[in-house]
Parts: structure tokens; C-alpha cells; sequence
């Protein structure tokens, strides 16, 4: 690192820049035509008249005698300060850079150079692996369920709460004791063999004869991914059954090869055709029984699920946000008949098994996180692939309300190979010297190795700086910011820091404080923010609180859902409207507010001001009048 010169060393420093200059001004003066003019400077300032006039150009330069003479200009102590500073600033930059380099070298250490290694107890025993490999409805998980229920020691590890729930309950009524185990809650059955997760509970350091990895083909999700990762990498049993779609099939077999396990193919194919349906599809006019309707928001599903509603047609409502024991009642609804449709998000495409004939797009792009963009073929052919249930129906049937061509293409189309898996964060990291969103930060730069890239932790680096402002407590701030909760909810958001502030404080927070109480009359939104509530406190109290809090928290989550699901039960959701004048907006309208209010706002008539709504006159062009 640079070193800061002392004043007199500064001083010193100006004197021979000064010098410098007055050399190159006094050569250019004397030779300024003419070729090789370098080399015929040097050679006149080393002649006797040229270091004679070099000397007395020296004499004459005011600047520089002062320099000599220590008649320093007034500013030039503050230039000086000016440098140190920014020297300073230099040095710490530098200092910042070093520990980064070394931390990045640390970290490296640290993590073991093939991620396999990360399991050493799974590593001493060698596994075999089955690979269901098949579109969707093909039955691979069933096939792989079916053994499930045979071994004296198993687990089934899914994406989903709803689907964890749903081999609990299938597993139990088989007269085999299956507990349920999810970062929500815990469902314990004396005496139980088996277990049903999310895949993000999977101990690696226990022990089954078999184990049943659904959806593997997640392992490149770049949020969540890094769950399946672990699970194929670590899982420490016996006989491993892998469900996925055919573009994960050449990374699945090249980490089986990579830990050197063995493992054998079995394809599956759908036992029903699926095709495009002819014709124009018109909402609502077209809707039939067995249909499922597919947007790709919660305010759009609620708002077809309305239209629906208002002509009479019961229906069924599921997205991402639904609690799953909601959701499990508007499924239970469908399959029993009462409800004819089902209207939903691509949350329809994982491993929900539905007696659905037709699947609709009445959208072809959705927002991703990031931006607008087109269906690809994986996320088409997942969803449309839930039409044609076997045994309900010869046939399955896919359309789209608008560019049908595009989806039909899309669908019949290869989807490309996945490449590579998803690696978590390893927690070894966080006892490292320095800021946890510094560690964070260096291994989220660090090159992506091979088969394998890094899990986008940008959420938590975030938070992690929100974090550090309160205290340097890396164990808590890293527990904190591995919460899952809506971030984007200030209610939410709100109520975690508050909780990490008396975490910090040392004295907590009772769980009376942040319980949601439940009113009279509820709207559906207020009740699912009431649910993301319950669902923060559910993890905070399983973490810092008290365990006898959390069968509370339970019964509230429970009154919270049975709430929603008779709000959905009722069928008469509300229509969309204006937030301005109340007229009725389409279904599909991406605004809040209707043309005419949108006009009077803008080019029309009024326009909103600092203390309100004022009246303005436009010409045309959109240009106001001037007033006279």
C-alpha cells in the first residue's frame, strides 16, 4: 500500500515536479521545430549554455524559489490536508481490497474443492439410485410412492407443503405411521417409520432404506435449487428414487457418476395423448367443466374467478400464496364435484394431480421476479401437461385464449438440458473473520464450479446490511435473514426487524404482542397478511421463542384458513372495479383504475396537485391552456 508523505516530503515532491516542468517548458521553447527534437533537448541541456539557461529559468520562476525558501503559499497546507485525505481514503480502499482478497482466499479453504465432500457419512456408503424420468402425468411418482410405502425406513422430500401433506395423509390412511415435517409446522405420529417433507427439512445425518426425491428437476431453480442439491448429494440412504422431466436426466446421472453411486433408468410416458384443442377459445363463453383456467397472478385468478362466479359457475382458486390447507380444500372441492373449474397460477404445474380435460391459457407471459416475459416450453409443457388424468379421461386438451401457434410451438418443442445444480450457501461460512454481508458478498462473486453454480442469495445480503446497522451478531443476523417471510409486505417486514431489534435487546417478544387477532368481518387479503404474519411468528418462536407458544400459533393459522376457505366456499368474490368512481374494470385490465378516471386524471380535466385534484384545461396535444 501507498505510503503518506510527510509535509516537507510533499513540499519536496512540488519542488521536483516544478523543476519538471520548467525543464519541459524551457525545451519546447528552445527547440519547438524540426525532427528528433527529444533527443536534441537532452542534448542542449547537457551542454554549458543549455544547464546555464536551465539554471537561470529556475532563478526567475517565483513559484519555485518559494517552494525552496519555505515561503509556502497560503494554500498550499490546504492542498496537503486535501491529499492525506485522499490518501487516506486510498489506503482504506486498499485495506478494504486486501481483506476481501483474503477472505476470498479463506472461504476457498473452507469449502471443500468437489461439493460432494460437504457429506462425508453419505459418502462412506454406496447408493443406488432409480430415475423416473417422464412428462407430466406419466406417473413416475406414483410408481416411486408405491415402493415408498413398502421400505421399513423411508422419506419423501417434495417442493411443496400441499404435496408433503398429501403423502402424509395417503401414507397414513395405508396404515403406515408417517410423520409430516415442514419449515411451518410438525405433524409427530407415535411411533411413525416414515416421513413426508419439504425438501428443505432433509437431515443429512440420518439415515433411511429409501428415499424419494420429487420434482429434481428444481434442482436449477436459482432461489431454491440448492435444496435438491443437497438432498441428491447428501441423502444418506440406501435405495434413492429421483422423479424429474427429461432435461434434468444428463446433470442427474453425472452427479450419481460424480459420487460415485450407481443407478438405473426407468422411462415413463404418458398413458393419455394430449393435444391442442381447435378453435377459438372466448372467456367466459367457452368455460367448461373440467377446465382449468391459468394466469399468472393471485389479482387475476380472483378476478376470473368472479366473472365465474357471477354467471353461475362454482369454482376452485389456487396460487402461490394460498395457504396449503386452503388450498387443499378448494382441490378436495374440485374433486368432489362441487366446484366445475379450477381457476389458478402455474402453482397447478407441481405434482397436482387433478381430474382437469382442458388446460387454458388465458395469458401467454408472465412476470418473473424481473420482468415481463413469453412462457417457455418447460413451464408450458409442465402446465399443460396436468390435462388428461388417467382414468378420468381418454384424452387431454390444451388451448390458449390468445397466440395459440406460439403455445402449440413452445409445447412441441425440446426443452434444453439442464447444466448445472444450485448450490446453497454453506453456513460453514458465517463463523469467518469480518461482516457476514462482506462473506456473503465474496462467495456470491466467486466463480461457478463445473457442474454446479451458486444460489442467488441477493435477498439475503440485503437484509444482511439492514441487519449489521444494529448489531455485528453474525449467528443472529444469519439466522434472521434465513427466515423466510414476504419482504415486500411493510407490515411483515415491520415485524421482523422488530423482532430482530428485541432479539438484539435481549428480552424477546411475547407472542401476544405480534399475534394477529381476527376480526368480525375479514377481507381475503387481510386474512392472507394475517397468515404471513402467523407464518413469521411460527418460525420465530420455533427458533427463539418458547415451544409451548407454537400450538397457539397453530389454532390461529388453522381460524385464519378455515376463514379463507369459507370466504372461497361462498362463491361470490368481487368484481373488479375502479378505485376512483367504482364502475366495473374487465377482468384482465392491468390498472387500477378505468380509462375515463385515467383521462380525467391526465389529459381531460384532473390533474392531482400537491394539496389535491385541480381543474386544468388541454388543447390539443395534451398542452394546457395559459391562463389569461
Amino acid at each position: 500500500m501507498r505510503r503518506i508523505l510527510s509535509f516537507k516530503e510533499y513540499v519536496e515532491r512540488r519542488i521536483k515536479n516544478r523543476r519538471t516542468k520548467i525543464r519541459h517548458d524551457l525545451g519546447q521553447e528552445v527547440i519547438h521545430t524540426g525532427k528528433k527534437r527529444g533527443a536534441r533537448r537532452d542534448a542542449f541541456f547537457r551542454s554549458p549554455e543549455g544547464q546555464r539557461a536551465l539554471a537561470q529559468a529556475y532563478e526567475n520562476d517565483e513559484q519555485l524559489r518559494n517552494l525552496i525558501e519555505n515561503r509556502h503559499p497560503s494554500g498550499l497546507r490546504k492542498e496537503y490536508e486535501q491529499y492525506v485525505m485522499s490518501m487516506q481514503g486510498i489506503t482504506k480502499q486498499q485495506h478494504i481490497e486486501e481483506q476481501r482478497r483474503k477472505l476470498r482466499e479463506t472461504i476457498l479453504q473452507e469449502i471443500p474443492a468437489n461439493p460432494i465432500d460437504l457429506y462425508p457419512k453419505t459418502r462412506q456408503k454406496h447408493r443406488h439410485f432409480v430415475l423416473h424420468i417422464g412428462p407430466t402425468n406419466s406417473g413416475k411418482t406414483y410408481q416411486a410412492l408405491e415402493e415408498y410405502k413398502q421400505a421399513e425406513n423411508a422419506i419423501y422430500l417434495a417442493p411443496l407443503r400441499l404435496l408433503a401433506y398429501e403423502v402424509y395423509e395417503k401414507t397414513n390412511r395405508a396404515g403406515i405411521p408417517c410423520n409430516m415435517i415442514t419449515g411451518e409446522e410438525s405433524l409427530i405420529i407415535p411411533g411413525a417409520t416414515h416421513q413426508a417433507s419439504t425438501i428443505e427439512m432433509l437431515s443429512v445425518h440420518n439415515e433411511y432404506d429409501l428415499a424419494v426425491i420429487d420434482e429434481a428437476q428444481m434442482i436449477e431453480d436459482p432461489d431454491r435449487g440448492g435444496g435438491w442439491t443437497r438432498a441428491i448429494l447428501g441423502v444418506n440412504a440406501d435405495r434413492i428414487h429421483l422423479c424429474l422431466a427429461p432435461y434434468a436426466k444428463k446433470l442427474m446421472i453425472a452427479l450419481i457418476e460424480e459420487c460415485g453411486d450407481s443407478y438405473e433408468v426407468v422411462d415413463h410416458r404418458r398413458q393419455t395423448p394430449l393435444v391442442m384443442e381447435e378453435g377459438h377459445f372466448r372467456f367466459p363463453e367457452d368455460v367448461r367443466d373440467n377446465d382449468a383456467l391459468i394466469v399468472f397472478s393471485k389479482r387475476l385468478v380472483l378476478a376470473c374467478a368472479a366473472i365465474l362466479q357471477q354467471q353461475g359457475i362454482n369454482c376452485s382458486v389456487i396460487y402461490g400464496s394460498l395457504p396449503y390447507d386452503v388450498r387443499t380444500r378448494e382441490v378436495e372441492r374440485f374433486l368432489n364435484g362441487e366446484n366445475r373449474v379450477v381457476v389458478a397460477t402455474d402453482a397447478i404445474g407441481m405434482g397436482m394431480n387433478l381430474p382437469i380435460e382442458r388446460i387454458v391459457f388465458l395469458e401467454n407471459d408472465k412476470y418473473d421476479g424481473e420482468s415481463r416475459r413469453p412462457l417457455n416450453a418447460k413451464e408450458i409443457q409442465q402446465i399443460a401437461g396436468r390435462a388428461g388424468r388417467r382414468g378420468s379421461f381418454d384424452v387431454g386438451y390444451y388451448t390458449a385464449q390468445y397466440e395459440k401457434k406460439e403455445i402449440r410451438d413452445e409445447y412441441e418443442s425440446k426443452v434444453p438440458p439442464i447444466r448445472q445444480a444450485v448450490l446453497k450457501f454453506p453456513e460453514e461460512l458465517v463463523a469467518l473473520d469480518g461482516l457476514l454481508s462482506e462473506t456473503l458478498s465474496q462467495w456470491d462473486q466467486m466463480n461457478n464450479p463445473g457442474l454446479y453454480c451458486k444460489s442467488n442469495i441477493t435477498r439475503e445480503i440485503q437484509l444482511c446490511k439492514r441487519l449489521e446497522k444494529v448489531t455485528d451478531d453474525k449467528e443472529l443476523i444469519y439466522q434472521f435473514v434465513t427466515i423466510p417471510f414476504n419482504e415486500k409486505s411493510a407490515d411483515v417486514y415491520g415485524l421482523w426487524f422488530r423482532l430482530f431489534e428485541s432479539e438484539v435487546a435481549g428480552f424477546g417478544t411475547p407472542l401476544i404482542e405480534f399475534l394477529p387477532e381476527l376480526k368480525e368481518e375479514e377481507s381475503l387479503g387481510s386474512l392472507e397478511l394475517k397468515f404471513q404474519i402467523c407464518d413469521l411468528a411460527n418460525f420465530y418462536i420455533s427458533r427463539f421463542g418458547m415451544e409451548e407458544d407454537l400450538p397457539e400459533i397453530l389454532d390461529r393459522k388453522h381460524e385464519i384458513s378455515d376463514r379463507m376457505a369459507d370466504i372461497l366456499a361462498e362463491q361470490n368474490l368481487p368484481l373488479r372495479k375502479c378505485e376512483c368512481c367504482g364502475r366495473e374494470l374487465a377482468w384482465n385490465n392491468p390498472y387500477r383504475i378505468c380509462n375515463k378516471c385515467h383521462d380525467k386524471r391526465t389529459l381531460g380535466g384532473f390533474v392531482q396537485s400537491g394539496d389535491g385534484y385541480s381543474r386544468r384545461r388541454y388543447r390539443a396535444g395534451g398542452r394546457p391552456r395559459r391562463r389569461k
